[in-house]
């Protein structure tokens, strides 16, 4: 865990991603389900129980698929197809991007592929009044 010269140090020499008063974000990913195959990313097939099957059943439930339903044997009975969209949503905040790697170290085992992404403080008086005081505690 940092100290406060530590996040002062750290925010005059990171790099700020080229974006005015830089906030560093942690996000993890989140699927939603259910959506339309024309609003989606992507689909995976389901059992009746809504568990995603394994790469071998799905590549099996693809040509059964493409057949008509009960040729050669082949069904797509029982199994579904999910279609979704990945999207990043909002972890936590960091003033640096140490202190979300350092959240990452201790808490990234509990995100859904997790990332470091930078939005901007522009304009944000209270984040750019904060980061300003950081800036100026001397070492």
């Amino acid at each position: 865990m940092s100290d406060i010269p530590t996040i002062a140090t750290n925010l005059r020499t990171q790099d700020g991603r080229m974006t005015s008063n830089p906030i560093f974000v942690v996000q993890q990913k989140r699927r939603i389900c259910g959506l339309s195959e024309y609003y989606s990313d992507d689909y995976v097939w389901v059992n009746n129980d809504s568990e995603e099957v394994d790469e071998e059943k799905a590549a099996e439930l693809e040509e059964a698929d493409d057949r008509d339903t009960f040729q050669d044997g082949f069904t797509t009975k029982g199994y579904r197809k999910v279609y979704y969209r990945d999207e990043y949503v909002f972890v936590q905040p960091f003033f640096t991007e140490q202190g979300a790697k350092d959240y990452l170290a201790i808490n990234g085992h509990n995100l859904r592929e997790p990332r470091i992404y930078v939005e901007s403080g522009y304009r944000n008086e209270e984040w750019e009044m904060i980061r300003a005081h950081f800036v100026g505690l001397k070492p």
